[in-house]
């Protein structure tokens, strides 16, 4: 990653002092319903952020990694370790691609929905075949082009300033995309398994949903935004979640597709 990129993701996550909430790790642990847990297995969580995935399979395998590169994120999972008493997973706070683990050193690897914000996603997952075993498996889970108000705040920004917003969620938006990102490095046995995750928001927690905070690896418009022009982006989605409410509230889109597949 850019080191602008990079700084500009993790500072998003440093924010995120209310991550760990119910509606966030029900939707993480979603993941471990597509794992097969067998209690020999070594297993790396990329991008572990507080640790859902992990401390959620550490009681079922052998030993876990969890690496991630924003500090406040790994401190927080520090703490979890140790509030519960687990000793079989390991914590680094790094860039997974400046990573070399040798090659065959895990029987699975985790990621749950981060894998839209590595800017390179075949060298990845190239990567993460060679860290496999033979007969082990990957797992992860993405998002599709209309989740979380994308599709709205698009166009809240093509209406303003006539730009289009590119969408991180492109190279893996649709199902035949993640077949055709794991079949290239060699996976088998691919799945792909869709579900909504979606939920209704009160008015007033969609309007704060969007802050004016994006960022993208190969392009980032925002960057050419001052504060001012941001802060209008920022008012005029506002307004249009609000043509948007109903009794019920404002519908969030979150249809997430889980990922599975094996390095025979």
């Amino acid at each position: 990653m850019s080191n602008d990129y990079q700084r500009q993701v993790i500072d998003f996550y440093a924010l995120r002092h209310d991550y760990d909430n119910d509606f966030t790790q029900a939707r993480a642990l979603k993941l471990v319903n597509y794992l097969y847990l067998q209690k020999s297995q070594s297993v790396l969580d990329v991008a572990t952020g507080t640790g859902f995935i992990a401390v959620a399979i550490a009681p079922k395998v052998k030993s876990v990694i969890g690496v991630d590169f924003t500090p406040e994120m790994i401190a927080r999972a520090e703490k979890k370790l140790e509030a519960l008493n687990i000793e079989n997973i390991d914590l680094i706070n790094a860039d997974i691609a400046a990573i070399d683990f040798a090659e065959s050193s895990f029987d699975l690897i985790t990621c749950s929905l981060a894998i839209a914000l590595f800017p390179d996603i075949p060298q990845v997952l190239a990567k993460w075949y060679q860290w496999l075993k033979k007969g082990g498996s990957v797992a992860f889970s993405c998002n599709n082009l209309e989740s979380h108000f994308l599709p709205l705040i698009s166009g809240v920004c093509r209406e303003t300033y006539g730009f289009e917003l590119p969408n991180l969620h492109t190279p893996i938006a649709t199902p035949e995309k993640c077949h055709q990102l794991l079949e290239n490095p060699g996976f088998t046995n691919i799945s792909v398994n869709v579900e909504q995750l979606g939920r209704y928001l009160p008015l007033e927690t969609a309007k704060n949903f969007w802050y004016g905070q994006y960022f993208h690896p190969q392009d980032n418009p925002f960057d050419r935004l001052s504060a001012a022009e941001i802060a209008t982006l920022v008012n005029n989605y506002r307004r249009e979640i609000e043509k948007n409410a109903t009794d019920q509230g404002v519908w969030q889109d979150a249809t997430t597709f889980f990922v599975t597949a094996s390095k025979s």
